[in-house]
């Protein structure tokens, strides 16, 4: 298809002024209401996300713009469908009555870069329209030329609402409930270039806004106290380390006390973790017990009682260890505790017959 110079100007400068330095006027709107909505709160549910800001007349092109979600989990956009699919859209609200004038498809490239399709013609042109990255936890847009496609502009001439929205099952919530700190930070076009920063003149504007974006479920409790009372680390060779852990903790004062049925157990040491299922462990009174019925790798024995005392077996991992110093995690349902222990090294045989 011929794309139509003109018109790739005038949508290109239709989407451009609207997307201008956002931080102004998402840091104006969290004093009140957040900036971004899910349509689901619940604990560990795939929830769309729309992050909706106004932009005033005068504002600054933004060249970048990247938000931050501490605590979520960011699948990608193939987590909708293939290449090529809508993952999202962004709508644009002239008249500021809370209805799209017009919308815009974001249409997925790979599972960490999506574009918004101006023109619409479902190529992807990199020195026109935006794109979305995914990089971690965090989401990244940029914009050439600030989004106008016209570098002898710096600001936008008129004000609008934009709103940008991600299809469910590309950000999953949090585990558990509380208040996670969402972070945007915001760069505007560079003054001389009417884009990226190149050092000279006078710098582009930045900004960084934080705000609490709440989640239903059950809230994360510290233990009271966390202690390695033994550390064994042997080394064996790649993918034959063992490591095994005794201690104890005591819950906190406003726990809310351990389900035996329900309460998954997560371990957590130097580059190794893993979730044991409630399911998978035996009860024996007050005692749990799990022992891995395959061949691993991973946790081989574990064993928890009333008192708070653990036992952890760990074999056949390629543990991989930066510091003498690494951090023990031990989290049972919402309850959880970490310390920092001293690594003994050693190399040796596995002694499969420790019990």
């Amino acid at each position: 298809m011929r794309k139509d110079p003109g018109l790739t100007a005038r949508l290109a400068l239709r989407l451009g002024v609207l997307l201008m330095f956002a931080p102004l006027s998402l840091a104006r709107s969290s004093t009140t209401a957040s900036p971004i909505s899910l349509t689901t709160h619940a604990a560990g549910a795939s929830a769309g996300h729309t992050v909706s800001f106004r932009v005033d007349a005068g504002d600054p092109e933004l060249y970048r713009a990247s938000i931050t979600y501490a605590g979520f989990r960011v699948l990608g956009f193939l987590t909708v469908g293939p290449a090529g699919s809508a993952v999202g859209s962004f709508e644009l609200d002239f008249t500021g009555d809370g209805t799209a004038d017009r919308t815009l498809p974001l249409t997925s490239l790979s599972s960490t870069k999506a574009y918004v399709d101006i023109l619409p013609d479902g190529a992807f042109s990199p020195a026109l329209e935006p794109v979305v990255t995914i990089a971690g936890d965090t989401l990244d847009l940029r914009l050439p030329a600030g989004g106008d496609a016209n570098v002898d502009t710096r600001v936008a001439p008129f004000g609008c609402t934009v709103r940008l929205t991600l299809l469910p099952q590309v950000i999953v919530n949090p585990t558990l409930g509380g208040d996670y700190p969402i972070v945007v930070r915001v760069t505007s076009v560079d003054p001389d270039t009417d884009g990226v920063d190149d050092g000279f003149g006078s710098p582009p504007v930045t900004s960084s806004t934080s705000f609490p974006l709440r989640i239903d479920g059950p809230v994360l409790t510290r233990f009271a106290a966390l202690r390695v009372e033994d550390l064994d680390v042997k080394h064996n060779g790649r993918n034959h380390d063992r490591v095994t852990v005794d201690g104890r903790f005591v819950l906190g004062a406003t726990s809310d006390g351990i389900n035996r049925r329900t309460d998954d157990v997560t371990v957590s040491f130097a580059s190794f973790s893993q979730t044991i299922p409630a399911r998978a462990f035996v009860s024996d009174g007050w005692s749990r017990e799990y022992r891995d019925r395959g061949r691993g790798p991973g946790v081989e024995r574990m064993t928890i009682n009333a008192r708070g005392d653990f036992d952890i077996d760990i074999r056949g991992i390629n543990l991989i260890i930066s510091t003498r110093q690494q951090t023990f995690l031990l989290q049972i349902g919402n309850d959880v505790g970490s310390v920092v222990v001293p690594v003994p090294f050693r190399s040796g045989h596995d002694d499969r017959d420790r019990r």
